[in-house]
């Protein structure tokens, strides 16, 4: 054998073993490279992969996690916006809403709106006795009827468990007796509490004149403690709506209401006073004429035994005889004093009132608190009992049925 063909056998047959060595370890590296590429490319792709998914996560999860926004639904009924009398600087500041709530309704104390003005002569079958002096209705802002908190007085109210059908009478000015069976002789004054100086003037009449306070009025508890201090019974002058458009007030009573919002309202009016006998109904030319309306007020007038007197405002007015029909006290107003404020007009009103009382025992008149009023009714008083009437509080002119054409005798006291 040659050299040559000895060499080529060993390059053939007879590699070197360190170079086989280094051929296989140029092997291994080469798969573990090739191992670790597919295993970096793998991870990459799955962390593309999560990325995405987690990325679809991120978009719905505003959706999943939003709450539904809240549905706002108006009142049914929202109550009328009435302007009020901006109260004195130290009432300006109104207790935090809400307060503590008087079961089953009892809403917070608004400030005092004024009735709109009525300077017309007016007669029976329209709403009267809106106060008619300039002056009052400065300062106006809009006010609405809140739905809850506490109301503004309530130490000598009934609660729901104490009524019955009577239970006015706890409330009742006491009259002396009546041994000459004189005729009687009821004067109502409305429309107090929107003007303290009006009221104080009307609260200086001889008792025991019964005095209406609007329930909305700022001053309304006052009002009422200082007429029953005075001798003078109360009752709670609750707006209805009219007729001929004019805004009644704050906490109006209107045809539009279902029965629910009826007795809601009649509880906030109710709640803003005590210590009075019953209501009568501010304007309410409208609402009175309407039956399921009256009804709805009834029922709620006696459930808390209080009593009605209309101040019959429309000649088609059902509030006197739902009342009846439906077990209330109920009495029914013969005059306006003050339709035609004047000082003459007044005075022949007064004298209708006594016909009226001679022919059926008793009268009952409404005015207002108007300086020609006031100094009118003043003058009149005094020598009421030498022409032969007597003066008393209204609730001593109750009559147990529908028919009130006979002499009316003063009930026992108490009674």
């Amino acid at each position: 054998m040659g050299i040559k063909d000895h060499s080529a056998w060993i390059k053939a047959d007879h590699t070197p073993p360190h170079e086989s060595q280094e051929a296989g370890s140029r092997g291994m590296i080469s798969r573990h490279r090739i191992f670790g590429a597919a295993f970096i490319a793998m991870m990459v792709v799955m962390a593309v992969i999560g990325w995405r998914l987690g990325g679809r996560d991120r978009q719905n999860e505003p959706v999943a996690q939003a709450t539904a926004p809240a549905v706002i639904t108006p009142s049914q009924d929202p109550a009328p916006e009435v302007p009020v009398i901006s109260p004195p600087a130290h009432r300006a500041a109104m207790p935090a809403r809400p307060r503590k709530t008087l079961a089953p309704f009892a809403p917070p104390v608004p400030e005092a709106p004024v009735a709109p003005l009525h300077t017309g002569k007016g007669n029976s079958t329209g709403d009267s006795g809106s106060l008619t002096e300039t002056g009052l209705d400065r300062g106006k802002t809009k006010e609405t009827v809140p739905q809850s908190a506490a109301p503004a007085a309530q130490a000598s109210r009934p609660s729901d468990s104490d009524m019955r059908p009577q239970a006015w009478a706890r409330n009742a000015t006491a009259s002396p007796p009546n041994p000459g069976h004189l005729p009687l002789i009821a004067i109502v004054i409305d429309d107090l509490g929107i003007a303290p100086a009006r009221a104080a003037a009307a609260l200086a009449l001889p008792a025991p004149v019964t005095v209406a306070v609007l329930p909305y009025a700022h001053d309304a508890a006052q009002v009422a403690r200082a007429a029953r201090a005075r001798g003078h019974e109360v009752l709670v002058h609750l707006p209805m709506e009219a007729a001929n458009g004019q805004d009644p007030g704050a906490g109006a009573l209107l045809a539009s209401h279902t029965s629910p919002e009826l007795a809601r309202r009649l509880q906030w009016n109710l709640s803003r006073l005590d210590g009075y006998v019953g209501v009568n109904n501010h304007m309410g030319s409208k609402l009175t004429q309407d039956s399921a309306a009256m009804e709805v007020v009834m029922a709620q007038l006696k459930r808390r035994g209080l009593l009605f007197l209309d101040s019959r405002t429309a000649r088609g007015t059902l509030a006197a005889s739902t009342a009846r029909m439906m077990g209330v006290t109920t009495l029914e107003r013969d005059v306006f004093l003050d339709n035609v404020i004047t000082s003459e007009a007044i005075r022949a009103q007064l004298r209708k009132t006594e016909e009226t009382a001679r022919r059926k025992g008793y009268a009952i008149a409404i005015g207002h608190p108007h300086a020609a009023t006031i100094d009118t009714l003043a003058q009149w008083a005094a020598g009421l009992e030498a022409r032969g009437f007597r003066l008393v509080p209204l609730s001593a002119l109750t009559l147990p049925g529908a028919s009130a054409k006979r002499t009316v005798l003063l009930p026992h006291r108490g009674g």
